[in-house]
């Protein structure tokens, strides 16, 4: 393991290699700073969040010129805010409700954010973090759940889902660890040099491709068998649910995936958007491959 002045010394070193190569992936680019959903941290007061947990040291970032806008950063963990914004588009496409989520360049002096990958979560007040015992009698709320337990099979969701009530609906929260793609996944796509005659960046290019299309297991089956077993635990409920959260899925159009990959690739490696673009095609043939073999009801 490297000491805590390695480890920065480290970063710094992939920072820097992250900025040279966005600087030349973006530099034909349109448009980049017309997307909504693209934010700069010069317009933000940042402060520290005590609220911290697995996702790192945490940001309050506060508008400057309206102090109602605010947004729970993540920067410390270099998948949080590919992950988190792209979950927040399919998801609220689906019909689950997740806290508005944009991303950030970071353009300001501010020495609190120890990477340029940064999201905004919008914070929502007064939430309340809710048991499955609490929404058994609201019926739209159990379906939500059902869906979200849905979406944490098959998008590869690894750390449980977090769920809250707020504004008469139940919100999903913290979903970095999402879409199989971690850390590790991204940090080597910073060293463009060749070790033992191979190029580290290629290499982990490539490496991310094999891991959409050779997964560990075979999806396709667990899902089957884990699906039928809560069909069975929870009835024709979670199986219409199950028919709609995969429908609609299925509905989503390659443009408008595009554009969400649009806005991940100007802060991320073009390499991620090629990743995320290859997980959905090769998610949606898989899932079309399962519709007729879960039994029906």
């Amino acid at each position: 393991m490297y000491n805590e002045i390695d480890q920065e010394q480290i970063r710094r070193y992939e920072r820097q290699c992250f900025k040279e190569l966005k600087l030349k992936e973006n530099k034909n680019k349109l448009n980049i700073n017309d997307n909504i959903d693209i934010l700069y941290t010069k317009d933000y007061i940042l402060q520290d969040y005590s609220n911290n947990g697995d996702s790192g040291n945490l940001i309050l970032a506060v508008n400057k010129n309206n102090i109602l806008e605010k947004y729970i950063v993540k920067h410390a963990y270099y998948n949080s805010a590919c992950n988190e914004y792209i979950y927040s588009k399919v998801a609220n496409k689906l019909g689950i409700s997740t806290p508005q989520v944009k991303l950030f360049i970071n353009n300001s002096n501010s020495n609190k954010l120890t990477s340029d990958f940064v999201c905004g979560i919008e914070y929502l007040d007064s939430i309340k973090q809710v048991k499955y015992n609490d929404l058994i009698n609201n019926i739209e709320y159990v379906k939500t759940y059902y869906k979200m337990v849905i979406l944490e099979l098959i998008f590869d969701q690894s750390d449980g889902i977090e769920y809250y009530e707020y504004n008469n609906k139940l919100y999903q929260l913290d979903n970095a660890e999402t879409f199989g793609l971690d850390f590790y996944d991204i940090s080597p796509l910073a060293y463009n040099f060749n070790k033992n005659g191979i190029n580290i960046r290629e290499f982990t290019i490539k490496r991310l491709m094999k891991k959409i299309n050779n997964p560990m297991v075979n999806r396709v089956e667990w899902w089957r068998k884990r699906f039928e077993q809560l069909i069975d635990k929870y009835g024709e409920i979670f199986n219409h649910c199950l028919d709609e959260i995969i429908s609609d899925f299925m509905n989503i159009t390659e443009e408008e995936i595009n554009e969400w990959i649009e806005t991940v690739t100007i802060i991320y490696p073009d390499a991620i958007g090629e990743y995320y673009l290859n997980y959905f095609k090769t998610l949606k043939l898989d899932l079309s491959s399962i519709i007729e073999n879960i039994k029906t009801r």
